[in-house]
């Protein structure tokens, strides 16, 4: 077993900086892991070649790749690829700046955090899109939670749980007195973590949305779980 330290690439006109740790473990998975790391680095470099783009997001599916591009100030594309051969599957373009990206389990569908205060669920096949509204705030992130379930979080200081087919809102976090900047789901436990700005991260029941923790030791704002 191998840890270290990689410094990747650095952007400097597109402000894209990878800073890596990384495990270096003989296995399959850990290879294939290491694999996809690899491939998201050279198609980022791809992008990032033009002064007019910029790569602002990037999610791993089981074998697809969504790599949110930055098209204009108003007007981004997401790029779908094929993690195995490289090949560009798909792409959409949307009118809206876009903060977040993640694919569900079965590479189905992509979800996306706006600018315009909502999350989108869009069928990677049809196109067709569920538009969850009910922030206040722009969405920093949008994650998956059980089957048929995301979760969102945004600068207006809640997490929200909806329905992913029909957008509606089953279940408001609140506690938060800032930006909610990131969150993370655990299948296992059923909880959710939550990143924001006084440098701390709560921990919540995802079924009841009552908050059952907190975490506290940074000395700035915690922007990523």
């Amino acid at each position: 077993m191998k840890f270290g330290f990689a410094l990747i690439k650095k952007y400097i006109k597109k402000e894209i900086f990878f800073f890596v740790f990384f495990v270096e473990v003989k296995t399959p998975a850990a290879l294939f892991d290491s694999l996809k790391m690899n491939r998201t680095f050279e198609l980022a470099e791809r992008v990032t070649t033009d002064p007019d783009l910029g790569c602002s997001a990037v999610a791993f599916g089981q074998d697809v790749l969504a790599m949110v591009i930055r098209l204009t100030n108003i007007k981004y594309a997401i790029h779908i690829y094929n993690i195995g051969t490289f090949d560009l599957k798909d792409e959409l373009e949307i009118d809206l700046c876009v903060y977040h990206v993640s694919v569900s389990k079965d590479d189905k569908a992509l979800f996306i955090g706006c600018n315009d205060r909502t999350g989108r669920v869009i069928d990677i096949k049809t196109k067709k899109s569920v538009t969850l509204n009910g922030h206040s705030g722009p969405v920093f992130c949008i994650i998956p939670c059980e089957e048929n379930d995301v979760l969102t979080s945004s600068s207006d200081g809640t997490i929200r749980r909806w329905n992913r087919a029909t957008g509606e809102c089953i279940r408001t976090f609140t506690g938060h007195s800032d930006w909610v900047r990131s969150i993370l789901y655990d299948k296992t436990t059923k909880r959710v973590f939550s990143a924001w700005d006084d440098k701390s991260i709560m921990v919540w029941n995802a079924e009841t949305g009552v908050k059952i923790g907190e975490m506290r030791g940074h000395g700035d704002v915690v922007r990523s779980i």
